[in-house]
């Protein structure tokens, strides 16, 4: 089990196929209204709360999972914030905006981003403006340092949020709305580099 503090109100949870079979249960039968799963999660929190001190158990929580490696599972844990007497979730209308000035380097970050994060990444849009990609990154959670990261490695930071991303759809030119991450590497990635 790997747990990893990805802001103030996000964790990320690694469970390998070992740790799911010690929990007892499978990424197919996890479901909240699973009272298996419930007790899992309860579990987990708990585990949670003895390796960061963190309490995600004090608020309203949003728990995404996804499938992982040979069996295993990876849940993003999303306090939710408390807004008088209603709970918001954090906006998905908040993406990071990366330029690419080639499709070639495009190309190349897609293939990379698909294989690592694939699970992290709820939309990729992409558009054209003035001569360079501008490639629309958005997850649930605030931010995820390591996909920032390798955005950087590749690309410069134009901006994020839901403002710059009203600029970017109103001046640029659209060329993939949804998926363009697998998309783009799928059909345009460089030799050895073909997406997984």
């Amino acid at each position: 089990m790997h747990i990893e503090t990805l802001d103030e109100k996000t964790i990320k949870l690694v469970l390998s196929s070992r740790d799911m079979a010690g929990l007892g249960i499978t990424y197919e039968e996890m479901d909240y209204q699973n009272p298996q799963t419930r007790r899992v999660v309860r579990q987990l929190l708990e585990e949670i709360r003895i390796q960061t001190g963190v309490d995600c158990s004090s608020g309203k929580l949003f728990i995404e999972a996804f499938p992982y490696a040979d069996g295993g599972c990876i849940l993003y844990l999303n306090l939710l914030e408390q807004t008088g007497r209603n709970a918001s979730k954090h906006s998905f209308d908040t993406p990071l905006i990366f330029a690419f000035p080639e499709a070639e380097t495009l190309a190349q970050l897609c293939c990379r981003l698909n294989r690592h994060f694939g699970h992290a990444i709820l939309k990729t849009s992409l558009y054209s403006h003035q001569g360079q990609y501008l490639l629309l990154v958005y997850t649930y959670f605030r931010m995820d340092r390591e996909i920032r990261r390798l955005l950087e490695e590749y690309g410069q930071f134009y901006g994020k949020g839901a403002v710059c991303s009203a600029a970017v759809k109103e001046h640029g030119t659209l060329l993939l709305e949804e998926d363009a991450m697998q998309q783009f590497a799928r059909y345009l990635s460089p030799p050895g580099e073909a997406p997984s």
